[in-house]
């Protein structure tokens, strides 16, 4: 309906006519200028059929516009803070306000189709989201003049910046985030022409890397050094420039040609056919792509001449050369060889070798054929190397090359050929096929065509000079070799050319050192020379077999090495002694770092100077005429003191005809002879320990002094005086006989010996106890002794007779019986006097031993090597016959040398971390010099300068004729771990083992020395040509031409623990030795075994020395033992028979000043007693046993002294019976120790008992005192008590701790007011668990059952134990009884019959016979289900056949 004008009323009246909206009209306006849809409440502006509540078609023009939600226009949404399109692209012109043709205009922004303006000049344009929202711009964006950010940029999808290479990006910022291309490889940072000044990074990793300027790496300014890469490619040019991997040479000949020293060649995939030969200018390097990606072969023209031409620090690597042959004309055809010219452009090194690396020589013989593919016969196929250190310039450092990972295929030709002080690495290379794998010989000019001869001397006496002439004579005395010197240095001796005749002095065949536990060699800490032996202690050791090089005998000897003690110990420094503790071989220990020396066992010699930690310091032990002495540092520290000062009076004598031990005694005369000591605190015993003793010869019967310590008549000290006409030898202290012995006899050695230990003195004669007594007197702190005499008159009580073996000791040396002997130093020694070199204190100084002709030597630890030091030893060495120092020196300031008396030189030279070495002893030469000097050996005889240094690790050479060859005085090679495999197969290549020639293995010529280990193509192992293993039969060999036996040091065979020695002169085997017609025991005695039980020893048999049978020996007739009183018999056999007098009561055993020490008899009768077991008892029926002493002497049983009633003993007494039980009887009582508290023992025992005065109790001891008045604590607060007061008698315990009963236990009842029993607590009438959420558990033992009032639980099951009672479930209040899971419900079971006889209301069971749950109401028992409820099973089996039978 089109209305021309219409308001008010009317207008209203038409929009709301009718409610229904089929009758509601729709309104236009000028048809479409406003149209108002009623029904779908829409407005529609220049259209008739409006879409949205406000549709315009066109333009709005308005000053504001406010949207509640979405505003749509075209494809642009506005809704919210967003204006989006669904079009490609938004444009917003710059708003005003005002719409004109187009334009939007806003404030000084106009929009303007699709471009926004500002209108003033120089105004920001800004697009300001409201809070922290953003600014989307969606689409392409494009800015022509520039952008300002003060806040952050972030683009989600790719940028560009710049559309030609002049425009620039500049960035004042730091950039906060990695810089990653977005494809690897592919972008280049920088440009040839266009690159950055510098960079700065922590790290930088890259592939390859070119620096032309300065680089700064970490602070760290590096400078590039010259050098370019040139790349090769088969589809190359030789006219591009080569610097670039696209633009690479096509030849390796024209990289050559350009590059200089730094620059690289690298060579891609590809055969390259070379003009040969291609010289590689210093320094640069060559590398293809891969060994066997790149080959090199010679044009058809050059096939013939040298591969490579190297020069110095070259390196060429990666690649295979082959396709050239061997002009034996001309000496051409090698793969490598040296630069010969001879000016400034000749071969050099200045730094580094050439470098060949992961190369193959691959070549064949010009004829070949089906028998050999190879061309073996031919003789000239492509050498691999020939290297000439002639070629090297005058001032190249040396003229060598480094082979790794090469192998030469040069079948019939030498692969490898040397000379002229060339040195070679061959390391873990090949040659296949070779004439000679490696070919080393002298030449003539020598290295750089300037060859000398270079020597050094030693032991140089008088002065060398440049221009005389050096003479070297045979032993004959003629001239092997002279020639003029040229220059010296020092020792050092330099001969213009080749002179032969030079030689090193022989070596003796040095002592092999086994290494124990971690013993090793360490270069970083030494004395001298290259390393030392590092000890750890414990099990670390190096030792060597028996050697007639440490059997000194008799002799004079030295043993020194340089120190090193990690730390204070008790050790072992080195032991000659042979796998027993008492071998009479010499053993230094280290004790808290000090030096000491056992003989025997026992300690002969102390060291007072030790050792300090970290500290090098020189030990030498030397011994001279006997006397040995300790020198540590040069410093003589063989003493613990200084020896005693003696003066003789009278005229005491040396006596060699009447001696106990040795080859002397002193004599005294009785008359006017003593000896007396000075004043010494030596003898200042104070209240200490000590030991008097002596061996005497008593002549006179008179009373004599022996030892006299008196300076007055009354006074603490010993005076030790002999009264032989009763036997007697008396100790007199402070004008008091103390103590005394008996048993003394003339013209008889005894033993006597004085003993404090503790403050009790002891007397011994002959080893056996005489006297033990209290001594506890202060005999001073000094004090001098008169021997032979008392103090206050020489001439006054004498001693006449011998004495031997005088010895004070700081120590009770004895406190049982012994057997005496020789007297030796020990630590403790203060005085030794044994007369063996006149009447002198030999106290620490004297070691006569005969240590025996051959002896073993461990060093670092003891024989038994559990005994170890910790620290570092360094020039050991070991001088036999001869004391090398006696006063002080200045220890050695360089590594120790040999002379002829050396028998042990050991430097512990070696690499680092080795366990074995070997001694090596040179021996003396004759060297003369023209001005008058004289030099005692060459250690260096050098020719290297004319043949070649060869050092070749885990290498190998296979098939061809020969292995390695040398020739000639030069040449030195050193393989390690080298196969030879196949070697004189030739061409062959069927490993056929019976082709092999093993002698052409190593071939040396002219002295050329190869040292080496090898294995072989059946895995057979050498070193060198001394040693073989055959890995098939399990043979060792060594090869006797050039393994020298020494006959000074013999041949050791050891199992380990088993060594036999054999020499020129003598066999050794364990303590035998046979030499000459002579059989000898090295320690212990000589045994005899016959397997036929039969000894045949023809004519009369002298025995001098000591016979040992382990069979019978039958002696018919009578036999004489001993034909002197000196004599003894010794029986370590059973007797087997009784042992009867000849006649009856004629014949003693034992004398009364010989007795026997103790007597083992099952039973023994004398007189009226007999001592059967351990019972003594009297024959005589009822007669009394008694032990009865003369005069006022206790009766003393071990410590106990027995004196009337009364019972001693110096210690305590304890009393063990074997039943365990210790029973005293009697009506009286056992007193117990009473004494205060103060009173206890200041060290009591475990089970000690007294009764405390303070306390009135009786107290034992178990690690605390403690009261046993009942059970208490120490203070008596916890106790136990039986009866509540004493004397209640109320039969009840009761506990008490802190002072609080807890508990009381009677014969009825245990009261506790609370117990807890692991987890268990029982308190008043509760039983619960201590721990949270813990189960209480009820467990009987086997088929047991746990009982609860008249309940019996047991496992599963709840029994009544009361017949026929019932069992009650009774619940309170509202409690009901629940039995709620899944289970059932098992009601009891039964016949009508087995009803219970007596009902009770309630009961309810299953009826077996019904088969049906029955309820008993109080009158019958009826279904549970009620008079209506269901029938039975057999009420319902009844009915249905009843059904069946009516209805059919």
């Amino acid at each position: 309906m089109a209305v021309g004008r219409i308001s008010g009323p009317l207008l209203k009246a038409n929009l709301v006519r009718s409610t229904l909206p089929a009758e509601r009209r729709n309104l236009a306006f000028e048809t479409d200028l406003l149209y108002i849809d009623v029904n779908n409440s829409r407005i529609g502006v220049k259209t008739t059929s409006p879409q949205y509540p406000l549709d315009v078609a066109g333009t709005i023009r308005t000053t504001d516009l406010q949207v509640s939600n979405t505003a749509e226009i075209n494809n642009v949404t506005i809704s919210n803070n967003s204006i989006t399109t669904t079009g490609n692209q938004l444009n917003l012109a710059t708003p005003d306000s005002a719409v004109y043709n187009n334009r939007l205009i806003v404030d000084d922004l106009i929009i303007d189709g699709n471009t926004i303006t500002a209108t003033d000049t120089n105004q920001n344009f800004e697009i300001i989201p409201s809070g922290t929202g953003t600014v989307e711009v969606r689409g392409d964006t494009r800015v022509e003049g520039n952008i300002h950010a003060t806040g952050n940029i972030r683009a989600d999808g790719n940028i560009q910046i710049g559309d030609q290479d002049t425009d620039t990006i500049t960035i004042n910022a730091d950039v906060a985030s990695n810089l990653v291309p977005d494809a690897s490889n592919t972008y280049t940072l920088g440009l040839a022409n266009k690159r950055w000044d510098e960079v700065f990074a922590n790290n930088l990793t890259v592939d390859n890397l070119t620096l032309t300027g300065n680089i700064t790496v970490n602070g760290l300014d590096l400078t590039a050094r010259p050098g370019k890469t040139y790349y090769v490619a088969t589809n190359g040019d030789d006219l591009q420039t080569g610097t670039h991997q696209n633009d690479p040479y096509a030849s390796v000949t024209k990289a050559l040609s350009v590059a200089t020293a730094g620059d690289h060649i690298h060579i891609y995939p590809g055969t390259y056919t070379e003009v040969f030969p291609m010289v590689v200018p210093v320094g640069v390097s060559l590398r293809g792509d891969g060994l066997r990606a790149v080959t090199i072969q010679p044009t058809a023209p050059t096939s013939t001449n040298d591969g490579f031409i190297l020069n110095g620090e070259v390196t060429i690597e990666d690649l295979t050369i082959t396709g050239f042959n061997f002009d034996s004309v001309n000496n051409t055809g090698h793969a490598f060889r040296f630069n010969s010219n001879g000016d400034s452009s000749g071969y050099a090194v200045t730094s580094r070798s050439p470098y060949i690396r992961n190369v193959t020589v691959l070549t064949q013989g010009s004829v070949t054929s089906g028998n050999d593919p190879r061309g073996f016969a031919s003789g000239d196929a492509g050498k691999g190397a020939f290297l000439d250190g002639a070629m090297a310039t005058a001032w190249s450092r040396e003229a060598g090359c480094l082979f790794q990972n090469v192998t030469m295929i040069t079948p019939g030709v030498d692969a490898l050929t040397l000379t002229n002080g060339v040195r070679v690495e061959w390391l873990n290379s090949f040659t296949y096929f070779a004439n000679r794998s490696i070919y080393a010989y002298d030449g003539v000019s020598g290295l750089a065509g300037q060859g000398q001869t270079n020597l050094r001397v030693s032991n140089i006496s008088g002065t060398i000079t440049a221009g005389e002439t050096i003479f070297y004579y045979n032993d004959g005395g003629q001239v092997i070799s002279s020639a003029t010197i040229d220059s010296v240095d020092g020792n050092k001796i330099t001969i213009n050319g080749k002179v032969t005749g030079f030689e090193l002095p022989p070596e003796s065949g040095g002592k092999t050192m086994v290494t124990n536990g971690n013993a090793q060699l360490n270069t970083s800490i030494k004395k001298f020379g290259q390393s030392s032996l590092q000890l750890g202690g414990t099990a670390d050791s190096t030792n060597t077999a028996n050697s007639v090089d440490f059997g000194f005998g008799t002799d004079d000897f030295t043993v020194e090495t340089w120190v090193r003690s990690n730390l204070a110990q008790t050790t072992t420094l080195f032991d000659f002694r042979a796998n027993q503790s008492n071998d009479n071989g010499v053993q230094v220990s280290v004790v808290n770092s000090t030096p000491r020396i056992l003989l025997n066992g026992s300690y002969v010699l102390t060291g007072t100077n030790g050792f300090n930690d970290d500290t090098w310091t020189h030990f030498a032990l030397s011994r001279k005429n006997n006397y040995t002495k300790i020198f540590v540092n040069g410093v003589n520290s063989g003493q613990t003191r200084n020896p005693q000062t003696l003066t003789s009076n009278g005229d005491p004598q040396i006596d060699t005809s009447v001696k106990k031990y040795g080859t002397r005694s002193i004599a005294f005369d009785g008359s006017d002879d003593c000896i007396d000591v000075s004043n010494t605190a030596d003898f200042g015993f104070t209240t200490a320990d000590f030991t008097v003793e002596a061996w005497m010869n008593f002549t006179s019967t008179a009373q004599q002094s022996l030892f006299d310590f008196r300076t007055q008549t009354t006074e603490n000290k010993v005076w030790l005086y002999a009264t032989p006409t009763n036997n007697k030898i008396i100790l007199h202290v402070n004008g008091t006989n103390i103590a005394e012995l008996t048993g003394i006899n003339l013209s008889t050695w005894h033993h006597v010996a004085l003993t404090r230990q503790a403050g009790v003195g002891r007397l011994f004669l002959d080893g056996v106890l005489s006297s033990t007594f209290t001594f506890s007197q202060n005999l001073g702190a000094t004090t001098p002794c008169r021997i032979g005499a008392r103090y206050d008159a020489i001439g006054t009580q004498e001693f006449s007779g011998n004495m031997d073996g005088i010895r004070f000791s700081s120590t009770a040396k004895y406190t049982g019986a012994f057997t005496p002997g020789n007297m030796i130093n020990t630590t403790d020694t203060v005085l030794m006097i044994d007369a063996e070199d006149g009447i002198v204190d030999n106290t620490n100084l004297y070691m006569s031993t005969n240590l025996s002709s051959a002896k073993p030597l461990t060093i670092g630890n003891n024989y038994s090597n559990n005994n170890g030091f910790n620290g570092y030893l360094d020039d050991f060495r070991i001088v036999k016959g001869l004391s090398l120092y006696d006063l002080n020196f200045t220890p050695p300031t360089a590594e120790l040398t040999r002379s002829n008396e050396t028998t042990l030189l050991l430097r512990f030279n070696g690499d680092n971390g080795a366990t074995s070495f070997t001694e090596t002893l040179t021996l003396p030469q004759d060297i003369r010099f023209s001005g008058g000097a004289t030099a005692e050996r060459f250690t260096l005889v050098d020719y290297a300068d004319f043949g070649a240094e060869v050092r070749a690790i885990a290498s190998a050479s296979i098939y061809g004729n020969y292995g390695i060859w040398g020739d000639g005085e030069g040449v030195r090679m050193y393989l390690i771990s080298h196969n030879l495999a196949y070697i004189g197969n030739g061409k062959e290549v069927s490993n056929d083992a019976n082709t092999v020639i093993q002698v052409n293995e190593i071939v040396k010529q002219n002295d050329a020395s190869i040292f080496f280990t090898s294995v072989d193509h059946k895995g057979d192992f050498r070193v060198g040509d001394q040693f073989y293993v055959n890995q098939e039969t399990g043979q060792v060999d060594f090869t006797t031409s050039t393994l020298n036996i020494d006959i000074d040091q013999g041949v050791t065979f050891t199992t380990g623990a088993d060594i036999t020695v054999i020499n020129g002169s003598s066999v050794e085997t364990g303590n035998i030795k046979i030499s000459g017609n002579t059989i000898e025991s090295l320690t212990g005695d000589v045994t005899f075994d016959s397997n036929t039980d039969q000894i045949n020893l023809q004519n009369n048999v002298a025995i001098t020395g000591n016979l040992d049978v382990t069979g019978d020996i039958t002696i018919g007739g009578n036999v004489t033992i001993g034909d002197e009183t000196t004599d003894s018999i010794s029986i370590t056999a059973g007797i087997g028979s009784d042992l009867k007098p000849a006649v009856d009561n004629l014949y003693d055993l034992g004398t009364a000043t010989k007795r026997w020490n103790t007597i083992y008899a099952r039973e023994l009768e004398t007189d009226s007693v007999r001592i059967d077991n351990n019972v003594i008892q009297t024959i005589d029926s009822n007669a009394d046993l008694e032990l009865r002493t003369n005069g006022t002497g206790n009766v003393n049983i071990e410590n106990f002294s027995f004196n009337g009633d009364t019972i001693s003993n110096t210690n305590d007494i304890t009393i063990t019976p074997s039943t365990g039980v210790f029973r005293v009887d009697g009506t009286g009582a056992v007193k117990v120790p009473a004494g205060t508290t103060a009173e206890r023992p200041g060290t009591p025992s475990l089970g000690m008992l007294r009764y405390n005065t303070d306390t009135n109790f009786f107290e034992g001891y178990d690690g605390n005192w403690i009261p046993l008045a009942g059970v208490s604590d120490i203070d008596q607060d916890t106790y136990i008590t039986a009866e509540l007061n004493p004397g209640d008698d109320d039969d009840t315990i009761r506990f008490y701790a802190a002072g609080q009963l807890v508990a009381d236990v009677n014969s009825t009842r245990f009261d506790v007011q609370s117990l807890v029993v692991d987890n268990l607590l029982l308190q008043g009438n509760s039983i619960s668990t201590t721990g949270t959420d813990q189960d209480l558990v009820l467990n009987a033992n086997g088929l047991g059952t746990i009982k609860v009032e008249d309940f019996v639980f047991e496992g599963n099951t709840i029994t009544n134990s009361v017949p026929d009672s019932p069992t009650v479930f009774r619940t309170t209040g509202d409690g009901y009884i629940d039995v709620s899971q899944a289970g059932g419900f098992v009601l009891p079971t039964g016949t009508s019959v087995d009803r219970p006889s007596a009902g009770v209301t309630g009961m309810i069971r299953y009826n077996t016979n019904d088969q049906r749950v029955e309820l008993y109401d109080g009158t019958s028992w009826g279904s549970i289900a009620g008079s209506s409820g269901a029938v039975s099973i057999l009420d319902a089996t009844e009915i249905a056949i009843k059904i069946a039978l009516t209805y059919g």
